[in-house]
């Protein structure tokens, strides 16, 4: 049974990359896998459906990321399966909202040259590298529902939490959604319902940083909500981190101040 939860686990998280795999080839209509779909001839009632795929998607999605949901999933499930049940859910109505998707092909821009079709593939390519570099930065394999039941098979419980700022996290909050939206919005040609579809997940993805920052700040109270007020969401402010650095500097030379000051008081009253 460990084994198969395992196993299982590990299905998901591959199931996940050929979602993301499908999503990215779905935005930039390789193989006409959007522009061909069939449906409607009537441009109100393919809007309709879209409109109706995103607050379906939008709202599932939101649902079951949230903490209490996967607590009560991960009680219903063998332990170590409850983030992968919830990931594979996601992914599922994902799939089914691509696939049910309806092509709008009035588009909002285009990118009319090649040099400017290039710079956007590459710009979306370095999204993607950023989002996946993030993940590993603090921990990969936990999020995305396998190291849950890596530790079921080998019959041991999650570390407590801990907060650390890795290298990317010292620049914005959030670099995985960053990369994430950077990927989604460098496409070269956007159509009216890539424009929703984009639009959707843009809002799935605030939402998410949402109510994960409520939750990150119940786990280290003030640690994190200092960490928040010096440190972006997700643009990188350089007069921000420039200020919030040279706060720090202050703050560690106040400290370092008040601890000469107590050493000196000590030598004062020793014989």
């Amino acid at each position: 049974m460990k084994l198969a939860a395992f196993l299982s686990s590990v299905f998901v998280y591959f199931a996940f990359l050929c979602v993301i795999a499908y999503l990215w080839a779905f935005t930039r209509d390789v193989a006409q896998v959007r522009s061909l779909a069939p449906g409607p001839s009537s441009t109100a009632a393919r809007l309709i459906i879209d409109l109706g795929l995103a607050t379906l998607f939008g709202v599932l999605h939101t649902v079951m990321t949230r903490r209490a949901f996967q607590r009560r999933c991960a009680d219903a499930m063998p332990r170590g399966l409850g983030r992968s049940t919830c990931m594979a859910a996601s992914c599922a109505t994902l799939v089914l909202s691509l696939t049910l998707w309806q092509p709008l092909a009035d588009p909002v821009w285009e990118a009319s040259t090649v040099p400017l079709q290039v710079g956007l593939h590459m710009l979306a390519t370095a999204g993607a590298l950023l989002a996946v570099s993030a993940s590993f930065q603090i921990d990969h394999w936990e999020l995305f529902g396998v190291a849950p039941a890596w530790r079921r098979l080998r019959g041991t419980w999650a570390p407590r939490p801990d907060f650390r700022t890795p290298p990317l996290y010292r620049w914005v909050r959030h670099p995985v959604y960053l990369g994430f939206l950077v990927a989604l919005w460098a496409v070269p040609t956007m159509t009216l319902d890539l424009l929703l579809l984009a639009g959707t997940l843009t809002l799935v993805v605030a939402l998410a940083i949402h109510f994960e920052e409520r939750e990150l700040v119940v786990d280290f109270g003030a640690t994190y909500e200092e960490y928040r007020r010096r440190t972006p969401m997700l643009v990188p402010v350089p007069q921000r981190r420039e200020a919030g650095a040279h706060e720090h500097a202050v703050d560690r030379a106040l400290a370092d101040l008040a601890a000469q000051r107590s050493a000196l008081r000590r030598s004062d009253h020793t014989p």
